[in-house]
């Protein structure tokens, strides 16, 4: 688990304690956003790992506030990514690089056996505020000798996955993400207009499958989570006023759309909505009925009105 954190001079954990941009009144308040200025992993600071020249399986999770991060290792060995969010990929894929943001997860393998005696960095190439030492995340120390053999072969095929036919949808739906001023003056952050205690305005049928259009008004992304429901990407597009309707629906047109990426392909219950860009997710909501929640998983957000009720009905 990767996260950032700021310390006080007493070892404490450092969280401001005023709204962003600030206010005279009340304090405290949500600020809108925290970066930190140093890299934990696992609970501890700038680690290494000792590594024997073999295959590891690595499962990583951006347990962040709002930093994303885009992981690379130092000596441009590649990761065999097998899963994402939600399990095994039906096929393993290669990649130099891949995106994390708060609460995303990957499941990969790094082969360490090329590099007996080396020390190699996992690194964040992503352009974030800068702090000295944020494009540093851990190192990995590679021994000389095994314990034991390593027999393991990466595999190719892992778990057939039957995608969700577009065609089949029931309903699509264009949610906004935007923001509002409340009475005190300080930013929040909402869905489609509305705060958390509105009425439930995504009903839902057992069974059904739709097409969220999730649109991001913002200049920074935002990663999206939904409760209980895997989800499919089906692909990104900088929008227009031009995409949508007369009645602020937007107009789906799968041929215009940027395909996921590499890493992006599996099942998935958390998305990087791109700044400016509507991403479109496919989903069948099975095996789960009754109510769940959907939300912005920036920490500061989902706690200040970035969150809403969906029900799933027979």
């Amino acid at each position: 688990m990767i996260q950032d954190k700021t310390f006080n001079k007493d070892g404490s954990l450092f969280y401001p304690d005023n709204a962003t941009p600030p206010v005279e009144n009340p304090i405290p308040s949500t600020p809108s956003f925290f970066f930190g200025n140093t890299i934990a992993v696992n609970g501890k600071l700038w680690p290494y790992l000792e590594v024997e020249p073999r295959k590891y399986r690595f499962r990583i999770l951006n347990g962040s506030n709002l930093r994303g991060y885009e992981l690379k290792l130092s000596n441009d060995e590649v990761f065999h990514q097998i899963g994402t969010d939600l399990g095994l990929l039906h096929h393993s894929v290669d990649i130099d690089s891949f995106i994390l943001e708060p609460a995303e997860r990957i499941d990969l393998i790094i082969d360490f056996s090329k590099y007996k005696g080396e020390e190699i960095i996992l690194e964040n190439i992503a352009q974030t505020p800068p702090s000295p030492g944020m494009e540093l995340i851990m190192k990995f120390k590679v021994g000389h000798k095994l314990s034991c053999p390593d027999d393991s072969e990466i595999p190719t095929e892992l778990m057939p996955m039957h995608k969700v036919d577009p065609s089949l949808a029931v309903k699509e739906r264009t949610m906004q993400l935007n923001e509002t001023t409340d009475h005190y003056g300080r930013v929040v952050h909402l869905l489609n207009g509305r705060s958390w205690d509105a009425p439930v305005t995504e009903r839902v049928k057992l069974d059904s499958i739709e097409i969220w259009h999730l649109v991001n008004n913002f200049a920074f992304p935002h990663p999206i989570h939904l409760h209980l429901v895997h989800f499919e990407i089906l692909g990104r597009k900088v929008f227009t006023e031009a995409d949508f309707d007369e009645e602020g629906n937007y107009i789906y047109d799968q041929a215009s759309l940027t395909p996921p990426l590499a890493y992006e392909t599996g099942p998935k219950d958390v998305v990087r909505t791109e700044p400016g860009q509507v991403t479109s997710i496919v989903m069948q909501f099975k095996d789960n009925v009754g109510d769940y929640v959907w939300h912005c998983h920036i920490l500061e957000h989902e706690d200040n009105d970035m969150m809403r009720p969906m029900l799933v009905e027979r």
